[in-house]
C-alpha cells in the first residue's frame, strides 16, 4: 500500500498527526511519500485520492474546543458531500482504522 501524506503545516498538528505516524509507517518498511505542498488547493481534490486512500486529521489544536471540532468535522464532511455517506465515513476515519489496524 503506498501512503501519500500532504499535510496542511509543517509544524503543530501537521507534523504530529500526520509527519510523525508517515515516518514510522516508512520506518517499517511501507511505502511511503511525504509531500509538502501546504496550499488547501492541493490537498482538498478528494476525487483524486478517493476515500481508500484519505485520512482526515485536523481540529486538534491545543486551544481546541468542543465546537472548534465538531466545525472541523463538518467542513471536512462538506470537502467530500459528493461522496457516498459510506465513503465519507472511510475519509472521517475508517480508512485510519484500517491502516493502523484498529479495526
Amino acid at each position: 500500500m503506498r501512503v501519500v501524506v500532504h499535510p496542511a503545516d509543517e509544524g503543530g498538528s501537521g507534523f504530529y498527526r500526520l509527519i510523525a505516524p508517515a515516518r514510522a509507517l516508512a520506518a517499517q518498511g511501507h511505502d511511503v511519500a511525504l509531500e509538502y505542498d501546504f496550499t488547501y488547493s492541493a490537498v482538498w481534490q478528494p476525487s483524486a485520492f478517493g476515500p481508500d486512500r484519505m485520512i482526515y486529521g485536523g481540529g486538534f489544536e491545543a486551544n481546541a474546543t468542543a465546537e472548534s471540532y465538531v466545525a472541523a468535522r463538518e467542513r471536512l464532511l462538506g470537502y467530500v458531500s459528493h461522496f457516498s455517506p459510506a465513503d465519507q465515513d472511510k475519509v472521517a476515519g475508517g480508512t485510519a482504522a484500517k491502516l493502523f489496524k484498529f479495526a
